[in-house]
């Protein structure tokens, strides 16, 4: 059995979050990339796991994270507990990984991995990130009585003219998502083809849904995939159209996530936004930040001379 087929296996047993989930990184490694995993074991027993998704670019060999996935890299056994355990752990992993020989290294990391378990790594430029996240989403009146003003007044503007439902298909959100794009001159970040697969896969697992808000015509203004774990959910499309942003869709459409998620999951992640405006618009649902680590290593001079040059 190769390590990524051991991995399929305890990634189930263990109930890895949904990013670090087998399905996940099939689907998202379609169409020629290729995802991977480190393992610690001990006495055949795996400990801990990196997962990481490589790709050849510039000519060089390069460890970034896969599209649309926030986070990657280590977790650990339901059974590894001691911070002195995931330490051990993590230099183990990371003496397999810098015997890979990257070019350059650069994954997020899940939440629960904190400064004091990456203590080991000291070879890594650690950064810290934020997301703003909605942490108990089982009362959604206490969820929208949270909100900021400016939030409940989208919401009940929005529900005078507009309805949501979760019948939009996965081709017409798809198509949705790129002309919002093609309407600005721009390009989509992602590709049909992927947005289908991830789409499809989630749905098909119970894992991922799509809520639409449209008026009565049955104009869509805004639309939104939604995909979760038993822990936290996470707005990860979505599609607002250019045309109606003042509508108050945008916000409806969240509410309407949050409600159909009760007792599916425990958090609503916007993740976070490098965006100014999209970050101080995510502060406003109620929600709290969080932090998480990113981290970062460069393994060749030349490679990092052309990265600065290129302003990554």
């Amino acid at each position: 059995m190769t390590d990524k087929e051991a991995y399929r296996l305890w990634a189930e047993a263990e109930n890895a979050p949904v990013f670090l989930q087998p399905w996940w990184l099939d689907s998202v490694c379609s169409q020629g990339k290729e995802w991977n995993v480190l393992l610690c074991k001990e006495q055949s027993q795996i400990k801990g796991v990196f997962v990481f998704h490589s790709v050849k670019k510039y000519g060089f060999h390069l460890l970034l994270m896969p599209e649309l996935t926030p986070y990657s890299g280590f977790w650990f056994s339901k059974n590894t507990v001691l911070l002195s355990e995931k330490q051990e752990i993590v230099k183990k992993l990371l003496a397999k990984l810098n015997l890979m020989k990257f070019s350059y290294v650069q994954t997020a990391l899940h939440q629960s991995i904190n400064k004091d378990i990456l203590m080991v790594a000291d070879d890594f430029n650690i950064k810290t990130r934020i997301t703003y996240c909605v942490d108990d989403i089982s009362d959604s009146k206490k969820v929208f009585d949270n909100f900021h003003l400016s939030k409940r007044r989208h919401i009940r503007k929005a529900e005078k003219a507009l309805t949501a439902d979760f019948n939009l298909t996965i081709d017409e959100f798809c198509q949705l998502h790129g002309e919002q794009y093609q309407q600005k001159g721009k390009k989509d970040y992602y590709s049909q083809a992927l947005l289908k697969t991830i789409c499809r896969t989630a749905a098909e697992r119970g894992q991922g849904a799509i809520v639409a808000v449209r008026d009565e015509q049955k104009l869509v203004h805004a639309a939104l995939f939604a995909l979760w774990d038993n822990l936290s959910a996470y707005n990860l499309i979505y599609y607002i159209n250019p045309q109606q942003k003042s509508s108050g869709a945008s916000t409806l459409m969240v509410l309407e996530m949050i409600k159909y998620l009760k007792g599916k999951s425990l958090s609503f992640d916007f993740e976070g936004s490098m965006n100014k405006s999209i970050a101080d618009s995510y502060s406003k649902f109620g929600t709290n930040i969080h932090r998480y680590l990113l981290i970062e290593k460069h393994n060749s001079s030349v490679l990092k001379f052309i990265l600065r040059l290129k302003g990554i």
